[in-house]
């Protein structure tokens, strides 16, 4: 996997700050990018009926910020490679969120 390290100054989303509060504080922690394989679309569509919650193969969800998840991908496009993103999900947590749709 590739290490996505964050902004040197990161920007804020709000405009009342000029800074990241507590950042100073707690620092950055790196993300990481990988590509899909064969292998990964082999395996999301054997366990598709266990994420079935999370899966919306429905592609009129409204919205400009939808973001496809990846069983939707593997069926939507087979055969294709994905972009994957892992980012934390917290300072002390050993998990992370998988995102993607991003260039590497």
């Amino acid at each position: 996997m590739q290490v996505q390290e964050g902004d040197e100054r990161p920007l804020t989303f709000s405009h009342m700050h000029d800074f990241v509060p507590g950042l100073k504080e707690r620092g950055q922690l790196d993300c990481h990018a990988c590509r899909t394989t064969a292998l990964t679309e082999e395996l999301v569509q054997k366990y598709m009926s266990e994420s079935s919650e999370t899966f919306h193969q429905d592609s009129s969800t409204p919205g400009v910020r939808y973001c496809p998840s990846l069983e939707s991908k593997v069926v939507r496009f087979p055969g294709r490679t994905h972009n994957i993103r892992l980012e934390p999900e917290g300072g002390g947590e050993k998990t992370s969120l998988e995102g993607g749709g991003w260039e590497v």
